[in-house]
Protein backbone atom coordinates (compact mmCIF):
# COMPACT_ATOMS: atom_id res chain seq x y z
CA UNK A 1 0.00 0.00 0.00
CA UNK A 2 1.33 3.46 -0.87
CA UNK A 3 2.47 5.65 2.00
CA UNK A 4 1.90 9.37 2.42
CA UNK A 5 -1.17 11.47 1.86
CA UNK A 6 -1.91 13.22 -1.41
CA UNK A 7 -3.42 16.67 -1.04
CA UNK A 8 -5.71 17.42 -3.99
CA UNK A 9 -6.47 21.10 -4.57
CA UNK A 10 -9.86 21.41 -6.22
CA UNK A 11 -9.55 24.50 -8.40
CA UNK A 12 -11.50 22.44 -10.95
CA UNK A 13 -13.97 20.46 -8.77
CA UNK A 14 -14.93 17.79 -11.32
CA UNK A 15 -11.30 17.04 -12.24
CA UNK A 16 -10.30 17.06 -8.57
CA UNK A 17 -13.06 14.58 -7.73
CA UNK A 18 -11.91 12.23 -10.50
CA UNK A 19 -8.30 12.54 -9.31
CA UNK A 20 -9.23 11.84 -5.69
CA UNK A 21 -11.18 8.76 -6.79
CA UNK A 22 -8.23 7.55 -8.90
CA UNK A 23 -5.75 7.94 -6.05
CA UNK A 24 -8.06 6.35 -3.47
CA UNK A 25 -8.77 3.40 -5.78
CA UNK A 26 -5.01 2.83 -5.97
CA UNK A 27 -4.71 2.76 -2.16
CA UNK A 28 -3.55 6.32 -1.45
CA UNK A 29 -4.85 8.44 1.41
CA UNK A 30 -6.33 11.62 -0.07
CA UNK A 31 -7.30 14.95 1.43
CA UNK A 32 -8.81 17.86 -0.50
CA UNK A 33 -8.89 21.64 -0.12
CA UNK A 34 -10.20 24.45 -2.30
CA UNK A 35 -6.84 26.20 -2.43
CA UNK A 36 -3.40 26.30 -0.85
CA UNK A 37 -4.48 29.65 0.53
CA UNK A 38 -6.81 27.66 2.82
CA UNK A 39 -3.75 25.98 4.27
CA UNK A 40 -1.95 29.29 4.71
CA UNK A 41 -4.95 30.68 6.60
CA UNK A 42 -4.73 27.64 8.88
CA UNK A 43 -8.31 26.50 8.53
CA UNK A 44 -9.04 23.62 10.92
CA UNK A 45 -8.62 20.25 9.30
CA UNK A 46 -7.10 21.68 6.13
CA UNK A 47 -3.59 20.34 6.73
CA UNK A 48 -3.62 16.58 6.26
CA UNK A 49 -1.24 14.72 8.55
CA UNK A 50 1.56 13.08 6.61
CA UNK A 51 0.83 14.87 3.35
CA UNK A 52 3.70 14.33 0.98
CA UNK A 53 2.55 15.70 -2.36
CA UNK A 54 0.18 18.38 -3.65
CA UNK A 55 -1.85 17.77 -6.80
CA UNK A 56 -3.65 20.78 -8.30
CA UNK A 57 -6.62 20.18 -10.57
CA UNK A 58 -6.11 23.32 -12.63
CA UNK A 59 -8.84 25.61 -13.93
CA UNK A 60 -6.78 26.28 -17.04
CA UNK A 61 -4.42 29.17 -17.65
CA UNK A 62 -4.52 30.73 -14.19
CA UNK A 63 -3.76 28.60 -11.14
CA UNK A 64 -3.90 30.55 -7.86
CA UNK A 65 -2.63 27.52 -5.95
CA UNK A 66 0.42 27.22 -8.19
CA UNK A 67 1.23 30.88 -7.54
CA UNK A 68 0.78 30.29 -3.79
CA UNK A 69 3.09 27.23 -3.95
CA UNK A 70 5.73 29.28 -5.80
CA UNK A 71 5.87 31.88 -2.99
CA UNK A 72 8.16 29.52 -1.14
CA UNK A 73 5.97 28.36 1.73
CA UNK A 74 5.29 24.98 0.12
CA UNK A 75 8.05 24.62 -2.46
CA UNK A 76 9.82 21.94 -0.44
CA UNK A 77 6.84 19.74 -1.35
CA UNK A 78 6.29 18.37 -4.84
CA UNK A 79 3.46 19.98 -6.76
CA UNK A 80 1.79 18.25 -9.69
CA UNK A 81 -0.28 20.61 -11.83
CA UNK A 82 -2.86 18.76 -13.92
CA UNK A 83 -4.77 20.30 -16.79
CA UNK A 84 -2.84 23.54 -17.21
CA UNK A 85 -3.38 25.08 -20.63
CA UNK A 86 -0.36 27.37 -20.64
CA UNK A 87 2.05 25.89 -23.20
CA UNK A 88 4.93 27.81 -21.60
CA UNK A 89 4.74 25.84 -18.35
CA UNK A 90 7.47 23.24 -18.00
CA UNK A 91 8.24 20.68 -15.33
CA UNK A 92 11.34 21.45 -13.29
CA UNK A 93 12.56 20.70 -9.81
CA UNK A 94 9.59 19.97 -7.56
CA UNK A 95 7.08 21.38 -10.09
CA UNK A 96 5.53 18.79 -12.42
CA UNK A 97 3.12 19.60 -15.26
CA UNK A 98 0.71 16.93 -16.52
CA UNK A 99 -1.18 17.77 -19.70
CA UNK A 100 -4.62 16.57 -20.66
CA UNK A 101 -5.71 14.09 -21.81
CA UNK A 102 -4.59 12.40 -18.65
CA UNK A 103 -3.08 8.91 -18.73
CA UNK A 104 -4.00 7.53 -15.29
CA UNK A 105 -1.34 4.80 -15.21
CA UNK A 106 1.42 7.35 -15.94
CA UNK A 107 0.10 9.77 -13.30
CA UNK A 108 0.01 7.02 -10.68
CA UNK A 109 3.55 5.98 -11.58
CA UNK A 110 4.74 9.58 -11.21
CA UNK A 111 3.01 10.03 -7.86
CA UNK A 112 4.43 6.77 -6.49
CA UNK A 113 7.91 7.86 -7.56
CA UNK A 114 7.51 11.29 -5.93
CA UNK A 115 6.24 9.75 -2.70
CA UNK A 116 9.27 7.45 -2.54
CA UNK A 117 11.49 10.55 -2.57
CA UNK A 118 9.35 12.62 -0.18
CA UNK A 119 10.74 13.76 3.19
CA UNK A 120 9.40 12.40 6.47
CA UNK A 121 5.78 13.44 7.15
CA UNK A 122 6.73 15.70 10.08
CA UNK A 123 8.83 17.80 7.67
CA UNK A 124 6.16 18.16 4.99
CA UNK A 125 3.75 21.03 4.36
CA UNK A 126 4.95 23.03 7.32
CA UNK A 127 4.77 26.71 6.33
CA UNK A 128 8.15 28.37 6.58
CA UNK A 129 6.93 31.86 7.31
Amino acid sequence: MPSGTILVVRENPSLASALADLFQADGFMVSTVRSLEELNRGLPGALPPGAAIVVVASKGFDSPSTREWATGKWNDTDLVLIGARDPGLRSRGRFHVVRLPLVPRELLRMVRSLLEKAPAPSDVLAPTG
